[in-house]
């Protein structure tokens, strides 16, 4: 009895958790926004530790952001996984937080309200993907929280090494 216990637990022990979503983020691509002169190209250094996955973003070989993703729990019967994110871009003095859901292919970056003249104003990221190698994504503004207005975007495609 001893025995199977033990191999029960070392079988247990050895199995892998899943990967995280936000992993889908690591490598290179290359990314085209609506309007810009030129595609850039955008380097994803990613790190899944015990609790938090870190990601450094270099565009054109130069350092712009840190990301760090906590994984939270979802609203209770909401499927998909949430995040809490800082953005820190570099040279800052303080971070950017959202809140990501992930479901899918469909996420959801949700900024908090900035208030500036008495105004609020919020911002979203939505990232689509259509396989494991393209995103779109479009980036939002809003007012009132529930009316956006869509203010770039733009599709990334993953470069194969």
């Amino acid at each position: 009895m001893l025995a199977l216990l033990a191999a029960a637990a070392a079988s247990v022990a050895t199995a892998a958790p899943p990967p995280e979503p936000v992993m889908r983020y690591a490598g290179d691509w290359t990314v085209v926004s609506k309007g810009a002169p030129k595609p850039v190209h955008l380097h994803n250094s990613c790190v899944a530790g015990t609790a938090f996955i870190t990601c450094e973003q270099l565009v054109d070989g130069r350092s712009v952001a840190l990301l760090v993703f906590q994984p939270v729990a979802s609203a209770q019967g909401a499927a998909g996984k949430d995040y809490i994110s800082l953005a820190i871009p570099a040279g800052a003095t303080r971070a950017l937080h959202s809140r990501l859901h992930t479901d899918g292919d469909a996420w959801v970056f949700n900024s908090d309200p900035v208030t500036k003249d008495g105004a609020a104003t919020w911002n979203r990221v939505l990232n689509t993907f259509a396989g494991p190698d393209r995103i779109h994504y479009d980036i939002q503004t809003s007012t009132d929280g529930k009316s956006w207005t869509t203010t770039a975007s733009g599709d990334e495609t993953r470069v194969k090494p």
